[in-house]
């Protein structure tokens, strides 16, 4: 009986871990393919451009906040069905036009919708198999948004205008995958009438005050990387005189990198006690700022592309680390909510990290302060958890 259900158990998984997988396809096609692309054919202008592409994360992050409260209210059933009337909105209003103000619209649309998938798949993390999970969900969530990225560059370039028709044919595929791979989706129900209550605010601050001193690794992590984005194409193809093929060869060997380590290196992580997640943790987080910060003196390009593979490599095996510790500090009775909010506040360092990163460089005239800066956030990150992590020990000495 016990294998029976752990074995719906992880083809439930495998459903969820697939559809996070086109749902991130769709945003990669969207987000970071077709919006940066119309600056190029002038459709818009790259200020407006900007602006759209924020708007998504905004509405990401804010959904976050909530979301989790209203899954429980309403069910998965309807949670899905509005998620997929979203997402088909958002496609669908942009075969028909490409003005402001439609782009705008799917953006926020787009970032609702994304959101639900996440919260499934984080909250139905089998404990045992926490490491190797939280691995293969990040891994789903690369592999999406970079395959989406590359496949639209290519079809954009293949058929251009026309390109518009592939992202909504994503969306099908998205939605045939939802009803016709094996698998129910399920929210957790707690004891009482919790679908007729209101949004509980107090119960937000609950798990907000429970958290409290993991925000700053949550939110510093998505900022010190969101810095990066809008700097990293020209100290690449400017600083270091790559073509911008080179340029794309280049990420996307660090992504492949990154993957393989997400969902191989980090199936070790169950095998081995909470002190060696913690270790991971810490080492994850010095390596990529001692990585960046050494950035910023090089101008060879060899070493700075085994730097950033190395980089690769321990943050690929650092970010499950870090997800599988922050999920054994979430209440089994509020797993949508807690992981709801989490995304939030990643979502708002994420969406504050581009425009820091711009700034950064703009005021000291050279991208190599925004490395700098990112590398001394997560330095800080480093020493802080390293501090807490020693205290959690000396408190508690039977913590694995």
């Amino acid at each position: 009986m016990v294998s029976l259900l752990t074995r719906e158990h992880r083809n439930l998984f495998w459903k969820y871990a697939i559809i996070l997988f086109l749902t991130e396809l769709v945003r990669g096609m969207y987000v970071l393919s077709y919006l940066p692309a119309l600056p190029s054919i002038e459709a818009i202008s790259l200020t407006l451009a900007s602006i759209v592409i924020t708007v998504h994360f905004v509405f990401d992050a804010a959904t976050n906040a909530w979301l989790g409260f209203v899954m429980r209210k309403i069910g998965a059933r309807w949670t899905m069905f509005a998620t997929y009337v979203l997402m088909t909105a958002a496609m669908g209003i942009i075969l028909f036009s490409q003005d402001f103000f439609i782009l705008l619209l799917a953006s926020a649309l787009l970032g609702i919708a994304v959101c639900p998938i996440w919260i499934f798949a984080l909250a139905n993390v089998d404990d045992a198999t926490r490491g190797k999970d939280m691995g293969f969900i990040f891994f789903s969530w690369l592999a999406g948004l970079g395959t989406g990225m590359v496949s639209m560059n290519f079809v954009i370039g293949a058929i251009g205008d026309d390109a518009v028709y592939v992202m909504i044919g994503a969306v099908a595929l998205n939605i045939l995958g939802y009803l016709f791979i094996p698998g129910k989706f399920n929210v957790g129900v707690r004891n009482g009438s919790s679908r007729n209550r209101r949004l509980p605010l107090k119960e937000i601050f609950v798990i907000l005050r429970r958290h409290m001193r993991n925000i700053p690794g949550i939110m510093l992590q998505a900022l010190g990387v969101g810095m990066l984005l809008p700097v990293l194409p020209t100290y690449i193809t400017g600083l270091l005189e790559l073509s911008f093929f080179e340029y794309t060869i280049f990420i996307l060997v660090i992504f492949a990198l990154v993957g393989f380590s997400m969902t191989m290196l980090s199936r070790g992580l169950d095998e081995y006690s909470a002190r060696f997640t913690m270790v991971i943790i810490c080492t994850g987080f010095f390596v990529y700022a001692a990585g960046i910060i050494w950035f910023s003196t090089l101008e060879t390009v060899w070493v700075i592309f085994l730097i950033a593979c190395f980089i690769g490599l321990s943050y690929g095996i650092m970010l499950p680390a870090w997800n599988k510790y922050l999920a054994g500090t979430i209440l089994k009775a509020k797993k949508e909510e807690s992981w709801g909010l989490i995304s939030s506040l990643q979502g708002m360092g994420a969406m504050i990290g581009p425009v820091v990163g711009g700034l950064t460089a703009d005021i000291f005239g050279n991208v190599k302060a925004t490395l700098i800066a990112s590398g001394l956030i997560f330095l800080v990150l480093t020493i802080y958890y390293i501090v807490m992590f020693m205290r959690t020990r000396r408190t508690n000495p039977k913590t694995n």
